[in-house]
């Protein structure tokens, strides 16, 4: 991970803070997809921003990677909280 977030100068220390903004969730999406996610915010001073910024990023995951997540949203992902996301088929 940290070796493709170092394409755009980022580096992943604790998965739980560095992805609870969006930011470096959304350039990580950008840059394994080789897609544009779209507009974000990238000052992220208010949890709003926060939590819409992770909106955006489940957003792309579910519609344009067409990846079903499960118990899962922005909220809980800024208040670094984890569960199983990604159900197996």
């Amino acid at each position: 991970m940290n070796h493709n977030l170092a394409k755009r100068g980022m580096v992943i220390n604790d998965l739980a803070t560095d992805f609870s903004d969006g930011v470096k969730l959304i350039h990580l999406l950008e840059i394994l997809s080789d897609k544009v996610v779209g507009k974000y915010k990238t000052t992220t001073t208010s949890r709003f921003v926060k939590i819409e910024n992770v909106n955006i990023a489940l957003q792309f995951i579910l519609t344009v990677l067409k990846v079903p997540l499960y118990s899962l949203g922005a909220e809980g992902k800024t208040n670094h909280l984890y569960s199983n996301t990604i159900q197996n088929n």
